[in-house]
């Protein structure tokens, strides 16, 4: 999708909402659904837990026609909450979530993307001792902001007077 994304969004009963997402896609045009509990701490099979639904268009939906297809093909669907309309706009959105991250510092170790190169060796320049860590973001995982990995960091940094024999990553991430 290019442009501007057309968005409809809905909530209801899960049941509805799962159902309604192939119709969305197959028969209704949408480019691009997504489904989430609205409520995360909510149980799962709560009978009054809300649902989300987004579903996205490059052009404006008829949103009368969509709603009239979702009315007549998903039971319970009279459950489901009318459509808000939205916009996204057409933005870089992975510049966009790369900006507001930045170089962490965690003991000596410096953890920073590709996108913070410049920043990270300005800071080795003013202070040489440090230790780069290039963790560059993925859709599924690292950019080295979560607390955790700081705290590894950390306690690996406070090991320097004693060289372990081995150390075990279990699961520990990037660290």
């Amino acid at each position: 999708m290019s442009g501007v994304a057309h968005k409809l969004v809905w909530t209801g009963p899960r049941r509805a909402m799962e159902d309604a997402e192939p119709i969305l896609t197959e028969i209704a045009g949408a480019e691009a659904v997504s489904l989430r509990k609205e409520d995360l701490l909510a149980d799962d099979g709560a009978p009054d837990a809300l649902w989300r639904l987004d579903a996205y268009w490059s052009e404006p939906p008829d949103v009368g026609a969509v709603s009239g297809l979702l009315e007549d093909m998903v039971d319970g669907w009279s459950h489901a909450s009318e459509p808000q309309a939205e916009e996204t706009p057409d933005i870089d959105w992975v510049a966009h979530a790369l900006a507001g991250l930045g170089v962490i510092r965690a003991g000596r170790f410096l953890v920073y993307g590709v996108h913070d190169t410049g920043k990270m060796e300005a800071m080795r320049l003013e202070e040489p001792g440090l230790v780069p860590i290039r963790i560059d973001a993925n859709q599924a995982f690292g950019t080295g902001h979560h607390p955790t990995t700081a705290g590894c960091l950390q306690m690996i940094d406070g090991l320097t007077d004693e060289a372990p024999g081995s150390i075990l990553d279990l699961g520990a991430g990037s660290c």
